[in-house]
């Protein structure tokens, strides 16, 4: 207990303690933007598939010789609306984690 205590104290400053106390839901509202931007880029970049997240991909080839057409599949991840989801979801617990550790407003 004391350990940390010291460590707190020779790292953080009161002052900049409570600057990040103040800041804080600053912080969490940046962080939750920065993660749907980058969230929507990586679906919007790696395929926007409007169903369920898949690893595998199948395409289709013609036989040179036999003028047959056959399956073949390709491992390659194509992020879905679940991933999507997900991420906005995460972005919003971080939106509302923010809201609530605002600074309280002292009325005079």
């Amino acid at each position: 207990m004391e350990y940390t205590f010291l460590l707190r104290r020779l790292f953080w400053s009161d002052q900049r303690r409570d600057e990040l106390v103040k800041r804080r839901h600053h912080i969490l509202y940046s962080l939750a933007g920065l993660i749907a931007v980058l969230n929507v880029a990586f679906w919007f970049f790696g395929g926007m598939h409007l169903g369920w997240t898949r690893s595998n991909e199948t395409r289709m080839e013609i036989d040179p010789v036999t003028t047959l057409e056959y399956p073949i599949i390709e491992k390659r991840f194509t992020p879905g609306i679940d991933f999507l989801v997900l991420g906005m979801m995460t972005s919003g617990f971080f939106s509302v984690v923010g809201y609530f550790l605002r600074p309280k407003q002292v009325s005079k």
